[in-house]
């Protein structure tokens, strides 16, 4: 079995890293790994939609694996998600794609009219992974992709008004779900809640939480392929 871990930062997997090299045989290809019949490796494809399409594009014509999981940290835009706590993201949202009103109101791609609703693979303006909701090894969580992640008072306020489904903000999850639907690819998407979307305050952040249940959900992930 293949298996490809996705992730923007080094940072966000360095704890991950560090257990597959003392736990798996490392290969000749920097970044991966071998254990019994499991091969991996590990992507780090830069921060942002841009860096992580062409990326994970690539490595998605060249090297083809089983399972695609983008692991990474984010932002709780539902105030009732836990910081630290890790979810299965089921679904994600174009965040900031569109063009903006005179009051500063969004219009996204489906507003203008420059995608269709239900335009494969979208479902109801969404993207979804059609496996998440078979699995319960989390709870589940909606995903918000932005450019530049929320920081003012009144942008949150917007966007929440606009997307009240969104649980939580990245930068890179809607171009992981893009890419795999389109490759047929089956993926994973886990991320871990390091900070909550409120007007910026970095000394609210609970990042080194948010890594160790990042690195806790995917050890256990790939530990349960090897049984």
């Amino acid at each position: 079995m293949k298996l490809l871990i996705v992730a923007a930062t080094e940072l966000e997997i360095s704890p991950l890293l560090q257990w597959l090299y003392k736990n798996w045989e490392p290969q000749r290809r920097a970044g991966s790994f071998k254990q019994g019949q499991l091969e991996l490796h590990c992507l780090i494809t830069g921060v942002g939609s841009m860096h992580t399409a062409h990326a994970l594009g690539q490595e998605l014509l060249l090297n083809p694996p089983d399972l695609a999981i983008n692991l990474g940290v984010a932002g709780a835009l539902n105030p009732d998600l836990v910081l630290g706590q890790l979810y299965h993201v089921r679904a994600e949202i174009l965040g900031d794609l569109g063009a903006e009103e005179k009051d500063g109101r969004l219009l996204d791609l489906f507003d203008l009219g420059l995608l269709e609703p239900s335009n494969p693979p979208y479902i109801n303006k969404r993207l979804y992974n059609p496996q998440a909701d078979e699995s319960e090894f989390l709870p589940l969580a909606t995903g918000l992709t932005v450019n530049k992640a929320h920081g003012s008072a009144h942008s949150i306020e917007q966007i929440r008004a606009k997307y009240p489904e969104a649980d939580l903000e990245s930068m890179e999850g809607a171009a992981f779900f893009f890419a795999c639907l389109q490759a047929k690819q089956p993926f994973v998407a886990l991320r871990s809640i390091s900070n909550y979307v409120e007007p910026r305050n970095r000394a609210g952040w609970q990042m080194e939480k948010a890594l160790d249940s990042l690195f806790e959900g995917a050890k256990g992930l790939l530990e349960s392929f090897s049984k």
